[in-house]
């Protein structure tokens, strides 16, 4: 029973999006707003395959045991601009990285910190749905009406 309340709860949550409040820019605090809202939610197919895309472009591949304090903060240095633009362009919901991908990119790295950019990137790995992808391909290669069919019986009379 558990487990159906567990799912049905993550599957409102994949419609519905999460929400996330970030502190309004200058301009929009000038007129009296102190925040913003975006809500992230599952993005489209196109716009996954472009976020797994620009993220396999990054070139971090991580085993857990070989992360270091200095590795970290080279990859905080080297590759973090890029991984703040994809999670922009899972909250725009954007297949290419452009000027306003880049300009909401920038706002969140002033506006948040690690540990949020770490949970929005975990909430953009779990809304991208690669389970339900996986398990579409494995259908595909157990229902495949193309292959060849063994119509000989199995048995063999003498």
């Amino acid at each position: 029973m558990e487990q159906l309340t567990e799912l049905k709860a993550a599957k409102t949550l994949l419609k519905r999006g999460v929400e996330i409040i970030l502190p309004a820019p200058f301009y929009l605090r000038i007129l009296g707003r102190k925040t913003v809202k975006f809500t992230l939610k599952t993005p489209c197919i196109e716009s996954q395959i472009a976020i797994s895309e620009a993220f396999l472009q990054t070139g971090v591949f991580l085993k857990e045991d070989e992360i270091s304090i200095q590795k970290a903060l080279e990859l905080l240095a080297t590759k973090g601009i890029r991984i703040s633009e994809i999670i922009a362009m899972a909250v725009r919901n954007e297949t290419k990285i452009n000027w306003r991908t880049r300009r909401l990119a920038g706002w969140l790295r002033r506006s948040i910190n690690t540990e949020e950019m770490s949970y929005l990137f975990s909430l953009l790995v779990a809304f991208s749905g690669v389970q339900d992808f996986t398990n579409t391909i494995r259908l595909i290669q157990e229902v495949r009406i193309t292959k060849p069919m063994n119509l000989s019986p199995e048995e063999k009379t003498s």
